[in-house]
């Protein structure tokens, strides 16, 4: 017979049925198929439903029965939190999962179930899974498991201590060590760092030819522009030479016209002379 019960078989389960004195049983549970891991979840319903057992006596007898196979077969399974390990024994590992798991352990540890998780060596969550998977048929743990705080910034006092010894090593590869100025130094000679120095340089030499070539456009505006007024002035100067000009030209008639008026005003001054010296 093997010695985990939840590896056994209806056969296994038959030559247990023996060995507690329970033959007449035998055909009741071979009708139903019970195997091992069925026979350690009977409960009292189903004995006196389903297999038939009216005497109270002997439902009892045989949940008995099972509940020290039970303890006989408990295993033990190992938690590991940070340096410390927690043993729990388990007495069904079919019923008892990785949840119940969790937060039994984190109670032991006075830590919140709700900030923990369990997981194995390959950084898988363990959750509402049997905990029997990690058993060999001899009840032996295959695979070590871990209770791990979901938030890195939960209080741990191991992971506390390792973000403590990291900040004083940042401390200590500061700004003055040589080791920094000498990568720096590398840094800035390597080639990548010489194309963006020229690239930058070429840059500013496009930024100012920019300025001059626009310096040099406003200039050339303003030197047409005064080459314009210039040649307005001169416009409006011969303008107004133009026009006294066309003022003399027509100005003679008008000075004949006051000369011949003049003279037939002396002609008639004469005349009355004349007239007078006749007269007397």
């Amino acid at each position: 017979m093997i010695r985990n019960p939840l590896q056994w078989s209806v056969s296994d389960v038959v030559q247990w049925l023996q060995v507690i004195n329970c033959s007449g049983a035998q055909e009741v549970f071979v009708y139903h198929g019970v195997e091992g891991k069925d026979l350690l979840q009977l409960t009292d319903a189903d004995l006196r439903f389903d297999f038939k057992f009216k005497r109270v006596h002997d439902r009892k007898y045989i949940l008995r029965k099972i509940q020290e196979l039970k303890n006989i077969n408990s295993a033990i399974i190992e938690v590991q939190f940070g340096t410390q390990v927690c043993a729990v024994r388990i007495s069904d590992l079919h019923s008892y999962t990785f949840e119940n798991l969790r937060k039994d352990v984190a109670r032991y540890f006075g830590v919140d179930e709700e900030k923990v998780i369990i997981q194995d060596k390959h950084g898988l969550v363990w959750g509402s899974i049997s905990v029997a998977c990690i058993f060999d048929s001899n009840l032996r743990q295959e695979e070590a498991v871990y209770l791990k705080f979901i938030d890195e910034s939960s209080t741990n006092p191991i992971q506390q201590a390792d973000k403590a010894a990291l900040s004083e090593d940042e401390e200590d590869f500061n700004e003055d060590n040589p080791f920094h100025e000498a990568s720096k130094s590398l840094r800035d000679s390597s080639p990548w760092a010489v194309k963006e120095e020229m690239a930058s340089k070429e840059e500013e030499s496009q930024e100012k030819r920019k300025r001059v070539n626009k310096g040099t456009k406003k200039q050339s505006l303003n030197g047409s522009d005064s080459k314009q007024k210039i040649k307005i002035s001169k416009n409006t100067k011969e303008s107004s030479l133009v026009k006294e000009k066309g003022n003399i030209s027509s100005n003679p008639a008008s000075d004949v016209s006051d000369r011949s008026i003049r003279l037939t005003e002396e002609e008639e001054e004469l005349k009355n002379v004349l007239k007078m010296m006749r007269k007397s």
